[in-house]
């Protein structure tokens, strides 16, 4: 046998071959649309010649089909239409080459129409399941007809059949460009959509702080010092009017809360509100603005409790480096809904102020920030209702008259915030510490002891601490634990016959969240 017999063969296989397109993050050429929108996010696609080990190809009979070398020779000169007739004329002659399907295919792809170079890519398959540039051509042929799931099959059974190799690299590289366009898709359709709901269900357990020294009576029942609260919560939320960068929204929440240990505690809240969001391009850093409105109604016991109007501003800037700033700003105006609440009406400032610093392709975050924020109650009733939980969720009424509690306090803390996802990136970790001081002002505090009104300056430092473990089950359900520490120092301590405000609490969670 001569010494180049097979040479025309293994030439003509090994073009076709070598011209099959290859993904590389660091280059920036591609025909299709899909990986211009990739490239956009900093990936490409290029085209490069692969070494498919041409010795074992002039090895293979099915290259010799006549039809098959006049269509390649076609094809290597730009002309589509005679190489696809050749293609054609063999795979009638013997339908069950594999190559011929694949040459097909390659020739489509080459014009333009991904869908029937799939069809080609999956029929050769059939054929011969084994060859690795079978796979890679029709994950890119789906991958560019929008078929994101084919696409992926298809590149992962390329990499585990062509093994270290440059096929395998560059199908890992469609692989992470695919995944990308999959949260652009989603992100896309998050926004175009007009409407959300959430859902949020909770139970809790806590090693409940009692706030007297001795035993607390409750309709003729002592308290225990542990109980469970069950959480609902439902937000849903319309966009009345929508733009690429502005958005006004209207909302409505609802939060139900019931307790174990005070005879069944029953809290309500039904939120109404208004928001609009604003981006904004600024010479410095994209920078997104929120304002918001809304009016709580509480209830208590299927009674009336408090009404509050709330005003929220945000801000956010985000920096080079993977860095963010934040400003918020939380205003209350508490009305009492009911005479044995005055108690509660008041007003209150809380502003924070963080940066965030996203790694992990933006997946997480660590966020450092200050909180500062101011407090002012009215008590007009002559009775005292405790506080065992921030926020209002357990509330008791004791029967002690004929003395007023009225309270105003400025704080001030720092916290840090760490969101980190872990294993396949559908877990994720929460770390949260903060450190508090409230200072009471000395003037607004009356305390009853011997059946005489004085005064005394309360101090508290509060220390929290939080871990959370949360996994996403699909695009709408995730599942969630939690653990919460507290840790509040006080100069109360129960000497002066005041309850005692200084406790460690304990929380036990488990949550359900569900978006739509």
């Amino acid at each position: 046998m001569r010494p180049f017999a097979q040479l025309p063969i293994f030439a003509a296989w090994f073009c076709l071959l070598a011209l099959a397109p290859t993904a590389r993050a660091e280059e920036t050429a591609t025909p299709t649309s899909h990986a211009d929108e990739a490239a956009d996010e900093g990936e490409s696609l290029n085209a490069m010649v692969a070494d498919l080990e041409g010795e074992h190809a002039t090895r293979r009979d099915d290259l010799k089909d006549p039809h098959y070398l006049k269509g390649v020779y076609h094809f290597m000169n730009g002309e589509y239409d005679p190489a696809l007739k050749e293609f054609l004329a063999g795979l009638e002659d013997n339908p069950k080459n594999p190559y011929l399907h694949y040459s097909l295919g390659y020739t489509y792809y080459k014009m333009g129409k991904p869908s029937l170079a799939a069809q080609y890519f999956d029929s050769a398959l059939q054929l011969k399941d084994d060859e690795a540039i079978f796979h890679y051509m029709a994950g890119v042929a789906k991958y560019d007809n929008s078929d994101l799931d084919g696409a992926e099959h298809a590149f992962n059974e390329a990499i585990r059949i062509a093994g270290p190799s440059q096929y395998a690299e560059s199908a890992k590289s469609y692989l992470q460009i695919l995944e990308r366009q999959r949260q652009n898709h989603s992100v896309k359709a998050e926004q175009d959509k007009k409407w959300r709901l959430k859902t949020y269900v909770s139970v809790e357990y806590d090693d409940n702080i009692l706030l007297t020294n001795e035993n607390l009576v409750v309709n003729g029942e002592e308290l225990d010092d542990t109980d469970t609260l069950v959480n609902l919560f439902l937000a849903g939320e319309y966009d009345l009017w929508s733009k690429t960068d502005r958005r006004l929204t209207a909302r409505y929440a609802f939060f139900q809360s019931l307790h174990d240990a005070i005879d069944q505690f029953d809290y309500q809240r039904h939120d109404l509100g208004l928001g609009y969001q604003q981006y904004w391009q600024s010479p410095w850093a994209p920078m997104v603005f929120g304002l918001r409105y809304a009016y709580y109604w509480d209830l208590l016991d299927s009674n009336d409790f408090q009404s509050t109007h709330n005003v929220f501003a945000d801000a956010k800037a985000f920096e080079a480096h993977n860095l963010a700033t934040a400003f918020e700003y939380h205003y209350q105006n508490i009305s009492a809904e009911d005479d044995q609440y005055d108690y509660l009406a008041g007003e209150t400032h809380n502003t924070d102020l963080s940066e965030l610093w996203f790694f992990h392709d933006k997946k997480g975050f660590l966020q450092c920030g200050l909180r500062f924020g101011k407090e002012d109650r009215d008590d007009q009733t002559g009775e005292q209702i405790f506080f065992g939980r921030t926020r209002f969720l357990r509330l008791v009424k004791v029967e002690r008259r004929d003395f007023f509690r009225s309270y105003s306090f400025d704080q001030k803390g720092i916290y840090l915030n760490a969101h980190v996802p872990i294993y396949d990136e559908a877990t994720a970790a929460d770390f949260g510490i903060e450190f508090l001081t409230k200072d009471y002002n000395d003037d607004d505090i009356l305390y009853l002891k011997a059946n005489k009104r004085f005064s005394k300056a309360r101090n508290d430092d509060q220390q929290r601490y939080t871990a959370a473990l949360s996994r996403q089950l699909n695009d709408h359900l995730a599942l969630g634990v939690q653990y919460r520490h507290v840790k509040n120092d006080s100069n109360f301590d129960g000497s002066d016959g005041e309850p005692d405000r200084a406790y460690d609490q304990n929380v036990y969670g488990l949550n359900v969240t569900g978006t739509f």
